[in-house]
């Protein structure tokens, strides 16, 4: 495509000059360098005058010593192939009605005899023909198959580690049970592995029971618990928590967030 830089119209490739002001198009996308030259202007005052041509006399010929412009005679060619056309336009016609006659011209006999009557010939209909479908059918055919949901399911034994950014590091052991309407009770056993707090070093390979209760949905695996109680005589726990965790797609695994004082920067991550 080619610009106007002027108007900004666009034009086809095989044009030179805007048809709207004459300036000479460039490629679309294209800037004009306004320092470059131009065409120089044409000065209509210097250009010689406008000349009227005479107009060409066409060739005459000498009849009855009259000039008369010279006719040619209509070619016989011309009318042979007209007259051949019109005769087997009328041929065609001829047979095309011969053919169709009955039709067009229908006979006393036909004109008597009954067209499509309905009551003469009733047809069955389609619907009371075919039995219809029992109930079993219908469900069959209207009912999409599709896969079955998801049903999620926390309870059993998990085992994984929980971590800060920090560096703090624990093995995380969780047995969660169901004790009626997806509620949950279960206990976690804690084993300190790293820390980055000087007072708890000591503490490391040490043990501690945090006991927890929930609730879960099983149409999406989300796990809310928090502790409640603890059996830790060294000491290796901060405080009791709160979790949110998320059971996956393919129930094998258990991860989330732990509240951590408020800051929710603890990690969790547990396989069955």
């Amino acid at each position: 495509m080619k610009e106007c830089p002027d108007c900004k119209k666009l034009f086809t490739d095989d044009l030179y000059y805007c048809l709207y002001d004459g300036v000479a198009l460039i490629q679309h996308g294209q800037s004009v360098d306004p320092s470059a030259p131009t065409e120089p202007t044409y000065k209509v005052s210097s250009s010689d005058p406008t000349q009227v041509l005479p107009r060409p006399v066409p060739p005459t010929q000498k009849i009855s010593n009259l000039e008369q412009p010279a006719s040619s005679s209509p070619s016989k060619l011309l009318y042979v192939v007209i007259g051949a056309l019109a005769a087997i336009c009328a041929v065609l016609a001829v047979a095309l009605i011969a053919v169709n006659f009955d039709h067009i011209f229908p006979s006393r006999e036909n004109k008597n005899e009954p067209v499509n009557d309905a009551k003469a010939t009733p047809t069955p209909s389609p619907v009371a023909a075919s039995p219809s479908p029992t109930p079993n059918t219908v469900r069959s055919v209207n009912q999409t198959v599709g896969q079955p949901p998801i049903a999620y399911n926390p309870t059993g034994r998990w085992k994984g580690d929980w971590s800060t950014v920090s560096g703090t590091l624990l093995d995380f052991e969780l047995n969660l049970t169901e004790t009626g309407n997806n509620n949950l009770d279960g206990q976690i056993k804690w084993t300190l592995r790293k820390t980055a707090r000087p007072d708890k070093a000591d503490k490391i390979g040490l043990t501690a029971i945090e006991y927890v209760r929930g609730k879960y949905d099983p149409s999406t695996g989300l796990v809310n618990m928090s502790g409640y109680s603890k059996d830790d005589p060294n000491g290796v726990l901060v405080m009791l928590d709160v979790y949110k965790l998320n059971i996956s797609s393919d129930g094998h695994t258990l991860s989330g967030l732990a509240r951590n004082g408020g800051k929710w920067n603890g990690h969790v991550k547990l396989n069955r």
